[in-house]
């Protein structure tokens, strides 16, 4: 994607716990710097300890489902999946379970085909309408409810003994009634359903799962919601013993030539066979797979002969499944025999990708394409929420990210010189635009990880330059400067201790060389500096933080909040951030042009009188500071939306930086507050230590104004991050708040322990709402404005909120998901991978 394409996407969004139980912070590690072309976003991450507790544009929330008038398509030419026409055999049972078969086909677009493969009658053959009224009788139909697919669908393998007996249905009740001797020998002998109800299938579930088979390359398109025969089938050899395969006993010769011939004729297995995880998004796929229906398609016409090979193989998985689980339902395989030319012109609303032929913008594409690549989209959006804005009262500094950098240099013709030669050529005069006249940027100061310190004496040479400069242009004679390029030390790489003292001038000579060059002129009009990062929002931190202090004179604690509330920047900074600035906080006042415009004056190169340093290290940092600073550690909450924060316990319990930021209510899910242990709850409210209040369960517990400029918390009791508890009940009390603050204009703090889970399943709820949008783009517009902290709710918290888009959907047109289920997970799961492994 280029750059200039990533910025034009602006109506997209708003302008402007592995262990479990409990989740734990996983930070977006500092990117390493990346190639200038290259918009992904894989990153590693910094995991913290276990603490062992549980008015804006936006895009519409799905396409509506509509049909051309036209007759149905012909039958299509018959193909090697040509079969027989004769109705399918019922399969065998009880009357009872016929009759239900006979219900079904009245009701099914997929149970009423009249044409199967010789080969094996239960494989169906569809044609194009077919397909599409499955289709979208699946998306336009409600997911089962939360409790008849969980604990289920968190993976609950016959040897993961511990899982099974923390996810027992019955664990909840059992802890808070304070049984704790209660027998859970069943769990270690039960290998199958009938010893353990844990193990049983779910009942009553008909799911979808569209199979896309073959070209490998997306040269002739696909489907909304399409999986990969991977994805669900056992790869050859799983379900064998692997001593067996180590000694030679299994035949790995007889059908190696054979389509299809990679996987086994039953269904993958992915559930963890030990450990805890309530975060098993990886696994979803295959375990829908279980419970669905599957139809095939082969988009390439030359695979039609590998799509009835895994038909029959995917056929042969549900027989087996059916075998060890008779309750469940009967399910079918099916085959597509028709082109993806015909798919597309009766229903383009089912096809996510059209084939190459028909010529596309592969960049507009992606950008509508809510199915896939969940990274290309929240990079998009990162790089929408940090884009440039300025950072001093000048409007002449700014910070930014990388696309930024980027888009700014495409306006300029290039002649062999780059920003790493250290110099930019003066950009020719017709190729001016709005945008880049506004900014004129002339200096541009990259952070990122990996960076070297410039020396003192380049930036000696510049700040004199810089100088001598401004005094030609306060002759009125003609002086441009000339762009300039520097690389600086990314935040949370830099420390008191590993600091050396020519560092610490450094430091402050850049903020003065920073400060120099926005008060010049370049090609008429006033210099710009951009102050970049990859994000935009974590390595620029320390220098940003750095320059506020120095060029307006005001203190390290107030550089923090005016960073965030009156110039409206995201920016993530690192305990060691706070130490560093406190300590160099008298060393940026003493040379400030604001403070001391004396020294700042006669002082006409780099700074670097070591007298000034005899106070470094020999105080408290935190002596001086504002107290609710030395209780950061370095990142204040995130600003989802106007109104609305999401935290941690940490910043909830720092009430008086709430106060400073203008958060004026606080929604506790699940978490008391120790400052508030003495408060009283309103009147005609619930005890909050009353377990059995319903109110304490679905309506929260309020306090008015237990804190000066706190006027309202709600405390949410009883929902922990254990995969058990549940949060759709107690939704509509958190919203309904949410709003009352969003109407009295009073920012509310959303938080839980860590504020990845059950905090951020509430925000998310609240941004759907708000904004209109479906679970996938109120997902990641969370996930992208927690910056660092990778929001995780529990896999049964997701579920919930696909119920809880599914219920206000149904009063409106189309599909009731915008992502079915188990691709919304596969991408979640993908995207993780990229920062967790």
């Amino acid at each position: 994607m280029s750059s200039s394409t990533a910025l034009a996407v602006s109506s997209e969004f708003v302008a402007h716990e592995t262990h479990s139980p409990s989740a734990t912070p996983t930070l977006r590690k500092k990117p390493t710097r990346k190639s200038k072309s290259s918009p992904s976003n894989s990153k590693g991450v910094k995991v913290l300890p276990d603490d062992h507790h549980g008015t804006p544009v936006v895009s519409p929330s799905a396409s509506p489902i509509s049909r051309p008038a036209t007759p149905p398509m012909s039958p299509p030419p018959m193909s090697i999946l040509h079969g027989s026409s004769s109705p399918m055999p019922k399969a065998r049972g009880d009357d009872e379970e016929v009759a239900a078969s006979q219900r079904l086909e009245d009701r099914h677009p997929l149970y009423n085909v009249s044409r199967h493969l010789h080969e094996d009658p239960s494989v169906g053959i569809v044609d194009a309408p077919t397909l599409v009224a499955a289709i979208d009788k699946h998306y336009s139909s409600p997911l089962p409810e939360t409790d008849q697919l969980f604990p289920w669908l968190h993976g609950l393998h016959p040897s993961n003994i511990s899982q099974r007996a923390f996810l027992d249905p019955q664990k909840r009740y059992r802890d808070r009634s304070g049984l704790t001797n209660y027998d859970l020998s069943f769990l270690t002998a039960a290998q199958d359903y009938k010893a353990d109800p844990t193990l049983r299938l779910p009942e009553g579930v008909r799911g979808l799962i569209v199979l896309r088979v073959g070209d490998d390359d997306n040269e002739y398109g696909s489907l909304v919601g399409s999986v990969a025969p991977s994805e669900i089938l056992a790869p050859k050899y799983q379900s064998h013993n692997q001593s067996d395969v180590e000694m030679g006993e299994v035949d790995d010769d007889d059908d190696d030539d054979d389509e299809g011939s990679e996987f086994e004729s039953e269904f993958a297995l992915l559930d963890p066979p030990d450990g805890i995880s309530l975060r098993n998004f990886h696994i979803q796929v295959a375990k829908w797979a279980v419970v669905s229906d599957i139809v095939l398609y082969y988009p390439n016409p030359r695979d039609a002969g590998l799509a009835k090979a895994l038909a029959l193989k995917v056929a042969a998985a549900q027989r087996k499944c059916k075998k060890d689980h008779p309750y469940i339902d009967n399910y079918r395989t099916f085959i597509a025999d028709d082109t993806m030319e015909n798919i597309i012109a009766l229903a383009p609303h089912v096809v996510a990708v059209p084939p190459r032929s028909m010529g596309f913008d592969h960049e507009e594409l992606q950008l509508k394409n809510w199915d896939s690549n969940f990274l290309f989209h929240e990079r998009v959006e990162m790089t929408m929420m940090s884009s440039a804005s300025p950072i001093d009262p000048s409007g002449h500094v700014w910070l930014g990210n990388s696309v930024d950098y980027e888009t700014y240099a495409d306006y300029f013709e290039y002649s062999g010189s780059s920003p790493e030669d250290g110099k930019l050529p003066t950009p020719p005069e017709e190729a001016q635009v709005r945008g880049a006249k506004v900014r004129n940027w002339a200096t541009f100061v990259e952070c990122f990880d990996g960076a070297s310190m410039p020396s003192l004496d380049a930036i000696d040479s510049h700040i004199i330059e810089a100088n001598q400069l401004s005094e030609l242009q306060c002759q009125g004679k003609p002086a441009d400067p000339a762009p300039l390029s520097i690389h600086f030390p990314c935040a949370g790489s830099l420390s008191i201790s590993t600091c050396s003292e020519q560092d610490f001038f450094i430091i402050v000579s850049i903020c003065k060389l920073i400060y120099l060059r926005s008060r010049m002129d370049y090609h008429d009009d006033p210099a710009g500096v951009l102050l970049y990062c990859h994000d935009g929002y974590t390595e620029t931190s320390l220098l940003a933080l750095a320059y506020m202090v120095y060029s307006t004179g005001m203190s390290v604690s107030e550089a923090w909040i005016q960073l965030h509330t009156r110039y409206g920047r995201p920016f993530f900074a690192f305990p060691v951030d706070v130490m560093l600035l406190l300590s160099l906080e008298s060393l940026l006042h003493e040379y400030s042009p604001v403070l001391n415009p004396g020294k700042h004056k006669s002082n006409h190169g780099a700074i670097s009188d070591k007298g000034d340093l005899h106070h470094l290290g020999t105080t408290d940092p935190f002596r001086t500071c504002e107290a609710w600073l030395s209780k950061l550690d370095g990142s204040l909450p995130s600003r989802i939306l106007p109104h609305m924060y999401l935290g941690s316990l940490v910043h909830a319990e720092n009430p008086a930086m709430l106060v400073k930021m203008g958060i004026r209510r606080i929604l506790s899910v699940g978490e008391k507050l120790e400052w508030m242990k003495f408060a009283e709850p309103e009147e005609n409210e619930a005890d909050c230590d009353d377990p059995k209040s319903a109110s304490s369960y679905t309506n929260g517990v309020r306090y008015r104004d237990p804190f000066e400029g706190i006027t309202k918390v709600m405390y949410m009791d009883n929902i922990q991050d254990d995969g058990v508890d549940a949060l759709m009940s107690s939704l509509t009390s958190c919203l309904d708040f949410i709003d009352e603050a969003y109407q009295m204009q009073e920012p509310v703090l959303v938080h839980c322990r860590v504020g990845v889970s059950r905090s951020a399943t509430v925000c998310i709820a609240e941004v759907m709402k708000r904004l209109g949008v479906g679970l996938a783009r109120a997902y990641l517009f969370v996930r992208v404005r927690r910056l660092n902290v990778i929001i995780q709710p529990n896999l049964r918290f997701m579920y919930e909120l696909v119920k809880w888009e599914e219920l206000h959907r149904r009063n409106g047109e189309g599909w009731l998901r915008e992502v079915d289920w188990h691709i919304l997970c596969r991408e979640i799961s993908a995207i993780n991978k990229a920062y967790i492994g």
